[in-house]
Formats: C-alpha cells, structure tokens, sequence
C-alpha cells in the first residue's frame, strides 16, 4: 500500500456529515476512505491517520428490541425517544428508560429469576430469523451506503444479561457461587449461541464492518469481578462471539466500562480487537502503553466540554508526538465524542504527517 503524504488540500471539505453526538462536520479529501482507515488501525495494522469516533457510523436497527427498549435507536428511520423508549427487551424482560441519564435498566426488585437455575426453565428464546431484516435493510439503504466505517451494538452481553435476568446482586453471586455456576454456563452456552445466529444475519443484510459488545466488567473504581471468575465464566463464550465476528470478516470492538485494566489481557486471549476503557475510570495511557501493541486502545482526550480549543490543540500535539508512529505499538484512536472541530483537524493533520510524511517536507 503506498502511503501517500498529507496535503493541506485535504483539508478543504467535499462536504459535510452530521452524526449524533458529535454534530455536523466537514468531510475531509482523504487519499483513502474513512472505512479503509478505520478498519487498518482496528486490525493492527498502519493508518494513514488517527482514526476518531466521528470515521465510524453507527447503525441502530429498531427491529431489535433492545435497542428500543434502551433508546437507542440510529437508522433512517422515525425514532420518538418519548414515546417508544422502555418497555419489552427480546426476552420480554421490562425496561425502564431514564431521559435524564438518556439510558434505560430493568425494573430493580423483580427479578425474572431469583436463582440461577430457574433461568433456563423459565426462558422463552427470542427467533432472530422472524426479524424483518430484509425490510429494515431495504428502508435504511441510503443510511447504509457510506464512507464511513458501520458498525452495530449488541445489548446485551454475558454479565450484563445475567444482571438483567437476576438484578446485580443475584447475578454477581450466581458468577461465583459453586452450585450456581452450572447453570450460570448453560445460559451463556444458549446465549452465545443466540449471538451466533444473529451475527451472520447483521452482517449479510447490513453489510458492518465492525460490531460493538456491550458488556460492563468494572465500577468506577475496581473490577465487580476478579480475573479468574472472568476465564472460567464469561471467556470461553466471549471468545466464541469473537470468533463468530471475524469469521463474518468484521471487527470485534469491546465495549466495558468501569475500572478493570487487569482484564485486558483476557480480551487479548479472547481475540477482541479493541477496546477504550472509560476515561474517567481507567488510566487510558498506561492500559496503551501496556498493551498497545497487542490490542487498538481507545484513548479519549480528558478535557472537560467546552474547553479552550488551544488547550484542546495542545493536547492533540501532544498525544500524537507520544503514541503515534511508534513500532512497539498499534495506533490508538481517539474515542471523544464531543470536540471542537478544531480538534479533529488537528489530529487529523499531525498524524498525517507523522505516519505518511507531508508535501511540505
């Protein structure tokens, strides 16, 4: 691949896309697309530029209940937050959406199950087949055709599921409790089974590039779970979703919050492609300088919204002097969702230059 060098001409727009959060910004001439950059960086190997948030397009199909259930909901098509938010996620469990936090959770206190081993007795498995996949494909056709890297979320994942089905104190000692964890590992068997059905229908009809797999390991301040819960319970189904997303040639990107840097290496056995651990939670540059070279690290700029733009200028001067172009490491993104566009032009033209040259030189 030849990696041409950066040219201020790239700077001037073609035109302009608005993407939710982040609003409307310019579309750069790059000598390659968004996606192509995106997904080199994903997959370890050299961009031509940092890739940031705003070079991904996320797709939300309404025809998965949980994304209605959860408010979130991004596709062509109509989508009230006021009206169609909680409600019945795919396993009829009822959610309540909170518009002050722009989330939803289940209704605490009633649990679907209280033990472990009532769940699969009382489970009614949704039929992804029964979806309209083809329909929704064909209402969000302009949605689809893009630039820019798609990707998709599944809500939710192995922990996350069990916490919905059992509320959080029920699920956290079903994880550890000896004679919980048989039926802790017949559910994520049926789950992760769930999951490979439905990746290979989400990527033939909608044609990602990359999935998105929601599943928090960490509080603000220490793992719910230890390193060795994590291998026995939850790895090897994680890893077999991780091995379903590759062999439908997408992109596995680990979405975890919380403070639980010392699972990082799991997801690396796991095969997980990237992951930005929470900002505010994590200290993202030495999870990177750790482990930057085995898995993409998402690194978000810890300044408050609204910030100076020099200070924002700063900030991106420095990041890319430390973390790019560097051969122990991948190159990180940067996983801020609201900037100044000054911002992204900045990272954008220094690492241009720092990993391809400029015209200039």
């Amino acid at each position: 691949m030849q990696y041409v060098p950066f040219s201020r001409k790239e700077l001037e727009p073609k035109g302009y896309f608005t993407m939710l959060p982040a609003g409307k910004a310019p579309i750069y001439n790059t000598p390659i697309s968004p996606r192509e950059n995106y997904l080199l960086a994903l997959r370890g190997e050299k961009p031509f530029w940092i890739p940031l948030f705003t070079d991904c397009k996320k797709f939300m199909a309404n025809i998965f209940p949980d994304n209605l259930v959860r408010g979130a909901v991004l596709s062509d098509e109509p989508f009230d937050r006021s009206t169609l938010t909680g409600g019945l996620d795919m396993f009829g469990i009822d959610w309540e959406y909170v518009p002050q936090v722009g989330g939803a959770t289940v209704r605490p206190g009633k649990p679907f199950a209280e033990e472990a081993e009532e769940i699969m007795e009382k489970t009614i498995w949704p039929d992804p087949k029964s979806w309209d996949w083809e329909g929704c494909a064909l209402r969000n056709r302009n949605y689809l055709t893009t630039d820019f890297a798609l990707n998709a979320t599944i809500f939710c994942g192995f922990f996350e599921r069990l916490i919905s089905f059992m509320d959080f104190e029920n699920a956290a000692v079903a994880l550890i409790d000896d004679d919980s964890k048989p039926y802790v590992h017949q559910f994520f068997d049926r789950l992760a089974s769930l999951y490979e059905e439905m990746i290979p229908l989400m990527k033939q009809h909608f044609h990602l590039d990359s999935l998105e797999f929601h599943d928090d390991w960490g509080s603000q301040r220490a793992p719910l779970f230890g390193v060795e819960t994590l291998r026995e319970m939850i790895y090897p189904y994680l890893k077999r979703v991780v091995d379903c997303v590759h062999a439908n040639d997408m992109i596995f990107e680990m979405h975890s919050c919380g403070n639980h840097a010392e699972h990082t290496p799991v997801m690396i056995e796991a095969g997980v492609d990237c992951w930005a651990p929470q900002f505010n939670a994590n200290d993202t540059r030495a999870i990177f300088e750790e482990y930057g070279d085995r898995i993409t690290i998402g690194v978000s700029c810890p300044l408050p919204i609204g910030s100076p733009d020099d200070q924002y200028v700063a900030w991106a001067h420095q990041f890319v002097e430390e973390c790019v172009g560097r051969p122990d490491k991948r190159t990180p993104f940067v996983h801020n969702m609201r900037t100044p566009e000054i911002f992204r032009q900045t990272i954008y033209e220094l690492s241009r230059r720092k990993l391809c040259g400029s015209e200039d030189d």
